[in-house]
């Protein structure tokens, strides 16, 4: 994390130094995006990409690297609808310049697969994940980190998609996969480690999923800081399996300090921030207060159809857990 930190006061310094080069500008983008500032580092990436249109073209590889980065930083935001809008101009432009099978075309593929599963097109992602999965494999090999990017998002599918035995085996073996290549505390395999971490809780294994998601959270407490996004996600997965293990009062209170410090790193609309909320407010109604659980429910039922649209998963768990929290106010 440190490094991360001189990294960035090095990278402002150069910009300074040299306002006109974009080489500059365009690291000092990437290290903000590594520390979770991805309203900076969108800003950043927009300046380098609208220079490189108009000096090289919009085709060009440079200026696709650039708009690839820009909508990796507007996704991590959680704008997710306008991300795969660009991710799919981006994926059409790279095809066309590069080749179906170039490692950027593909790269364009995963951050695209990774937006459908935000929005919950899991048919659409799964069919895309497989395909490129398929071709980084023949391409790259099994163990290359963009093929076991695609392995991972494939899992995801699997996951959101009720497969839970395909979804733990596939998670299983990229995190294995991941230990051995990249090391066990890098974000990657950290990232993996999450993704057993909700196998084991779809499974309701929600003893596991605890030890697990605290191991995890820790390691990215070490090695990403306390207030980075996936240390933030790591935390909320621990307040969660406190939760479906009985322990309402302590889970409302690691609920309460995860949405806190997600409001202040994310934003209040933020589709994981708006998680924390929920699950905060169905804790809130376990434990018998109803009164505060609706008007908590409401706020986010109206934040995610704004966000998210009415029909997302996340919208319609919203507004089931609001008409049971309303039922069990009325009792």
């Amino acid at each position: 994390m440190g490094d991360w930190f001189l990294c960035e006061l090095l990278c402002r310094r150069l910009c300074e130094l040299r306002p006109e080069c974009l080489g500059c500008k365009n690291d000092m983008a990437n290290v903000l995006d590594s520390q979770g500032k991805y309203v900076e580092a969108e800003m950043m990436h927009r300046l380098c990409w609208e220079a490189k249109k108009k000096e090289l073209g919009e085709e060009h590889p440079d200026t696709l690297t650039s708009l690839h980065n820009m909508v990796l930083a507007l996704g991590n935001q959680g704008n997710y609808a306008e991300a795969e809008t660009l991710y799919q101009q981006c994926w059409e432009f790279r095809k066309k310049t590069l080749g179906e099978e170039h490692i950027g075309t593909l790269h364009t593929i995963n951050n695209m697969v990774e937006a459908l599963i935000r929005q919950g097109e899991y048919a659409k992602a799964e069919v895309l994940s497989r395909q490129c999965w398929e071709v980084m494999k023949k391409t790259l090999g099994e163990d290359d980190p963009d093929t076991l990017r695609s392995l991972n998002n494939m899992a995801l599918v699997m996951d959101n998609q009720g497969n839970l035995d395909e979804a733990e085996r596939l998670h299983q073996q990229c995190w294995e996969l991941r230990k051995r290549t990249l090391g066990e505390e890098h974000p990657d395999t950290l990232q993996s480690l999450q993704n057993v971490t909700y196998a084991s809780f779809h499974q309701e294994n929600y003893a596991k999923a605890e030890s697990l998601s605290r191991q995890c959270w820790e390691a990215m407490k070490k090695t990403l800081g306390e207030e980075h996004p996936d240390t933030l996600a790591a935390f909320h997965n621990v307040a969660h399996t406190v939760s479906r293990q009985g322990n309402y009062a302590n889970a409302e209170q690691l609920f309460r300090l995860c949405w806190e410090a997600m409001k202040k790193k994310l934003g209040e609309e933020h589709p994981v921030t708006l998680n924390t909320l929920n699950d905060m407010a169905v804790v809130i109604d376990d434990q018998g207060n109803h009164e505060k659980a609706v008007v908590l429910l409401q706020e986010c039922c109206e934040a995610r159809k704004k966000r998210l649209g009415e029909m997302h998963p996340d919208t319609r768990e919203s507004q089931d857990a609001l008409a049971k929290s309303l039922r069990n106010f009325s009792v």
